[in-house]
């Protein structure tokens, strides 16, 4: 996301999951909602789905190294993402 408002508008749609330890996936609707440190995201990026665990938070507004220091990209673990569909190449199968 390139600005505050585009990240919030995507909330307001309704198209992003969270996850919290010893809960299930629920979709987000609200931008203020807090997280905190482990909870996990989904959202839609174009046409493929971001998965990221919260690491933590910034006192203050940093550069874009130290953010990406708050957060891990999860994308194409595959254990956390909810009704994930394994293909024939995850099952190690050959293609004919």
């Amino acid at each position: 996301m390139r600005t505050r408002s585009a990240a919030a508008a995507l909330v307001q749609s309704g198209r992003i999951r969270l996850f919290r330890s010893g809960s299930e996936w629920v979709r987000v609707n609200k931008p203020s909602l807090r997280l905190a440190p482990r909870d996990v995201l989904t959202m839609p990026l174009g046409r493929n789905v971001r998965v990221v665990e919260v690491l933590g938070f910034a006192v203050t507004r940093g550069a874009a190294a130290h953010a990406q220091l708050l957060y891990a990209d999860l994308t194409g673990r595959g254990a956390l993402c909810e009704g994930s569909v394994k293909g024939p190449h995850d099952a190690g199968l050959e293609r004919p």
